[in-house]
């Protein structure tokens, strides 16, 4: 069985070749870098939390703060695998989200990902980026719902061959 998702365009046939240590600090910095318009932006690389099922290690937490107050928690697992990723690493991060209380959760990976994982990733809001040659592109992108349905109600044809 194919594992490649042959319909994306940034599922690399060849992995990047980069150490896990500088993948992860590589994810860190692009981070970093869009922090400029928040109130308050932080991001440890290997933080743990506590949830209510036991403690989990991410490769990187973010949190920042928006409107003097309003703390968003920002979990990041970084996948550097020689296959595309699963679907249960997904649900698996979701149900981390879910138990530590976080709002948000992005996926990297250096090798694609299954397309039963990007629709799980795009029904909970999961942001999935495949790291290509030192670049990263998303793979989904979290739109609102009443956009899909104004979409298909206008019949509306996007340019990008029907990735979002």
């Amino acid at each position: 069985m194919e594992k490649r998702n042959p319909e994306s365009p940034w599922n690399p046939a060849q992995t990047a070749d980069v150490a896990p240590e500088e993948y992860e600090e590589q994810v860190v910095s692009w981070l970093k870098a869009s922090s400029d318009s928040l109130d308050r932006f932080d991001i440890q690389h290997l933080k743990r939390l506590e949830g209510f099922g036991g403690d989990y290690e991410f490769d990187a937490v973010a949190e920042c703060t928006l409107f003097h107050g309003a703390k968003i928690t920002v979990l990041v697992e970084c996948k550097r695998y020689s296959h595309p990723v699963e679907r249960e690493k997904v649900m698996a991060l979701w149900a981390k989200l879910q138990d530590v209380g976080a709002h948000k959760a992005m996926m990297f990976a250096t090798c694609g990902y299954q397309s039963g994982a990007l629709t799980y990733a795009k029904s909970r809001g999961i942001a999935t980026v495949t790291f290509v040659n030192g670049a990263f592109l998303y793979e989904t992108i979290h739109y609102r719902t009443d956009y899909f349905e104004r979409r298909e109600r206008n019949r509306i044809t996007d340019t990008t061959g029907g990735i979002l």
